[in-house]
């Protein structure tokens, strides 16, 4: 392919991940923006994560492309349902009552789908980073001591609820802390995956390992946010829809 013509279509390729970002990010409803401007990751590293997927999707590394553009797509869906869970929360703390139905639906919807499905495959892509750049995985961490520690704090979060909804003597700010020290690992941990394992693994991999990546991955769909999604959390869809369309309010 001609210099000319290559960098065109990079170019044009970086131009539309960057909308594309944007996009996802101005969707979110009220409580997701303070995800979106937590310190430590800006736009210029969306960018770079973008970029890179542009190269990769011009050098033919389809598999790359898909597999970083899915988690960060979950990641995106993973801070939808962290700012609705946030909501209930202010609600529970300002002395009303939240809607229950929502929050177990959130903590299913953990237990289903992050938990067995998205942290495996990050698991599959961390395990190629060691391969391939032990400094990069060691600035990244304890990848799956971090998944495990999230889904002991989730655990705390369903018995918190639990005990609340068999009207067991527990005390709110227990409660509160229990729910957003959740929110807040849930959010930073994100925001580390986003900021410093996912471009350090579209720079080290190599196509053979997004290849060996892809073959290993199960095909599932997911309950909430696919064609496929389980009437289990229509409430729970409700409640999102609801927030975008006070969102789209305030910007009005």
């Amino acid at each position: 392919m001609p210099v000319d013509t290559y960098a065109d279509n990079l170019e044009s390729a970086v131009r539309h991940a960057l909308l594309t970002t944007r996009a996802t990010t101005v969707c979110r409803p009220p409580g997701a923006y303070r995800a979106a401007k937590r310190p430590g990751f800006d736009l210029a590293q969306k960018a770079e994560i973008s970029f890179r997927l542009a190269c990769l999707s011009l050098s033919g590394s389809s598999e790359a492309t898909m597999i970083i553009e899915h988690l960060c797509r979950e990641h995106r869906n993973i801070e939808m349902l962290l700012a609705v869970l946030e909501r209930e929360l202010e609600i529970f703390d300002s002395g009303g009552r939240p809607d229950y139905e929502v929050i177990r639906a959130i903590i299913s919807y953990f237990e289903l789908y992050p938990e067995v499905y998205h942290h495996p495959q990050e698991d599959l892509v961390f395990a190629k980073l060691k391969i391939r750049d032990p400094a990069a995985a060691a600035k990244v961490g304890d990848l799956a001591l971090e998944h495990q520690k999230g889904a002991e704090r989730l655990r705390r979060v369903a018995q918190a609820v639990d005990s609340v909804l068999a009207d067991r003597e527990v005390l709110r700010q227990n409660v509160h802390k229990i729910v957003r020290d959740f929110i807040e690992h849930e959010r930073y941990h994100i925001m580390m995956e986003d900021r410093d394992f996912f471009p350090a693994a579209l720079k080290a991999l190599e196509p053979q390992d997004w290849t060996e990546i892809a073959s290993a991955l199960t095909n599932h769909e997911d309950p909430l946010f696919s064609e496929a999604a389980e009437e289990t959390f229509d409430a729970l869809r409700a409640r999102i829809l609801q927030l975008e369309q006070e969102s789209e309010a305030e910007r009005h």
